[in-house]
């Protein structure tokens, strides 16, 4: 019996211990996950059939073609006007090659190793999908489907040059290895320059794509032994870092527009997430013993907080507002984008955050990338420099910038309630400019 079948560029040895035709689809890793194996494909009867049949039709055309070149040349002698091209009947040679080619490669498309991480991910997307709006544990709602698919396509697009070669959009899923999965969740916890919380997710929505892929039988992607060990070695601190004064002075030089740094005065001077930010009101923003003050409500949790709090502004905070608001809109907000829309909001599915996209440009402006630090750690600083110079009771003033209720407060806040934090932040506000985070406004 032969040993070997070829057609074109393509080829099947026969392997006897199995009794089938194999073709060689490149490597995979071994059982223990770090070594590569050569990997093959083996052909059942219907696959190795049909890719015989296509052999064996070429080998019958071109014996036929054989046979009428041998005639053609002395029937020419004796009939000088007779056509001696290919009769009708018989296709012409690049028809019949290209037919039988597409048969076989209709085959080997059909191998599981042939799929890429590019398309499993959109065949993940596509059966999450199907999933929203049902009932019960099979159910996903808009927000949670949105949250998987930005966290796995984070964790994809986030790593440097070296973490995507190992996970690139091209690379066969049957050949991901358990080194490859390792170097990128490295890179996420330890060389990203991502916030630790965020981090985190992206190394889960990755999880939970090589769970799915695990159990697609047509992919044949099987998880290594150890390989959900790998989410947990090096797992980050749930506390993110406070930054440095000095630190905080590099983001403020590193902002390219007021706006900008009128996020990071926000984040400083009120304690405000990006949705706190992108949730104002030009109704919140009022006077309070001739002061101006923000009186507002976090939008961050405010299923919890039926309480507004009270923050008096930087005179420089105050300034950038003026510059940047936005005028009377449908929106009812505050501030918007240079676009028109919400700093936050949702659009054909898709959530735009601006705020999440500018700051890490400016991190790396700053020379910070890598450090840990995100918008968020902005909150902390305000936090950890309010509580750590009150002569008042150290939680409670955290907790009143924090725009959270004191322990044991059985009331909610009002407006006088907040002297104490105005004169910690006026505070906070000289020694921002001495440590020269930001040049004293009028």
């Amino acid at each position: 019996m032969a040993r070997k079948i070829t057609l074109g560029a393509l080829t099947l040895s026969w392997h006897d211990r199995n009794g089938q035709w194999r073709k060689s689809i490149g490597f995979k890793p071994d059982k223990s996950g770090w070594r590569r194996v050569p990997a093959e494909f083996y052909f059942g009867s219907e696959e190795a059939g049909a890719f015989m049949a296509a052999q064996q039709k070429l080998v019958e055309w071109q014996a036929v073609c054989d046979a009428w070149e041998s005639t053609k040349g002395s029937a020419a002698l004796l009939f000088p006007q007779m056509d001696t091209s290919l009769p009708f009947w018989l296709p012409a040679p690049e028809e019949t090659l290209a037919e039988a080619e597409h048969g076989v490669q209709n085959i080997l498309a059909r191998q599981p190793g042939n799929v890429t991480i590019e398309e499993a991910q959109k065949r993940y997307v596509a059966a999450l999908r199907e999933r929203l709006g049902l009932m019960g544990a099979k159910g996903l709602k808009q927000s949670t489907f949105n949250g998987v698919v930005d966290n796995l396509s984070g964790a994809l697009a986030s790593a440097d040059d070296s973490g995507r070669r190992h996970l690139a959009p091209g690379k066969f899923v049957h050949t991901i290895q358990h080194g490859d999965v390792g170097a990128v969740i490295n890179h996420l916890y330890r060389k990203g320059g991502l916030a630790e919380r965020t981090a985190l997710n992206y190394a889960r929505g990755l999880q939970a794509f090589l769970d799915w892929m695990d159990n697609q039988p047509d992919l044949r992607f099987h998880k290594s032994k150890g390989m959900d060990g790998l989410f947990k070695l090096g797992k980050p601190e749930t506390s993110p870092r406070v930054p440095t004064f000095e630190e905080v002075r590099k983001v403020y030089a590193a902002c390219r527009s007021d706006a900008e740094r009128l996020y990071v005065l926000l984040g400083i001077n009120c304690g405000m997430y990006e949705a706190d930010i992108a949730a104002l009101t030009p109704a919140e923003l009022v006077t309070h013993h001739r002061a101006a003050c923000m009186w507002w409500r976090r939008a961050k949790t405010s299923h919890q907080n039926t309480f507004q709090t009270l923050h008096w502004l930087f005179p420089e905070t105050l300034a950038l507002i003026g510059k940047v608001r936005a005028p009377a809109n449908e929106h009812g907000r505050l501030l918007l984008s240079t676009t028109g829309w919400p700093i936050l909001h949702l659009r054909d599915g898709y959530r735009y955050k601006l705020i999440s996209r500018l700051f890490p440009e400016v991190i790396e402006s700053a020379g910070l990338k890598g450090r840990g630090l995100s918008f968020k750690s902005l909150r902390k600083f305000g936090a950890h420099e309010i509580r750590g110079q009150t002569k008042f009771d150290k939680d409670d003033m955290a907790r009143k910038y924090l725009g959270q209720k004191i322990k044991g407060a059985l009331r909610d806040y009002v407006l006088d309630d907040f002297d104490d934090l105005t004169e910690q932040l006026k505070g906070f506000r000289q020694r921002l400019i001495a440590k020269k985070v930001f040049p004293a406004g009028n």
